[in-house]
């Protein structure tokens, strides 16, 4: 598992997070995020990291895939981050669910 230090050095390598930010929907509304991955460290971390960006709105950590999928009913959703590998339901039956029934959404893994 990376470190907190070295995933945020990998994201300030290829731009700043205010260009990675605008790149997600462009200027003049925050990106509404959800975070998906079981483990509660790397979770955290990745909360740590998405929080210094100013243009990203994070609205909801999940635990599983399922519960990834029912969060995305929260209105305005813009991306969703996703692990593979978690109970309950993995990320990527999570995913199909998410594009069946939300194709706006943008899903990353």
């Amino acid at each position: 598992m990376r470190s907190c230090l070295q995933a945020q050095t990998a994201i300030a390598e290829k731009a700043s997070p205010k260009q990675k930010a605008a790149a997600l929907i462009g200027k003049g509304r925050k990106s509404r995020i959800i975070a998906a991955d079981n483990h509660p460290a790397f979770r955290n971390c990745l909360m740590h990291v998405l929080q210094e960006i100013g243009n990203l709105d994070i609205i909801a950590c999940a635990e599983d895939g399922r519960q990834a999928v029912d969060l995305t009913k929260r209105p305005h959703l813009d991306l969703v981050l996703m692990a593979v590998n978690m109970p309950r339901m993995n990320g990527i039956e999570a995913t199909r669910k998410i594009a069946g029934s939300l194709p706006d959404v943008r899903v990353m893994g």
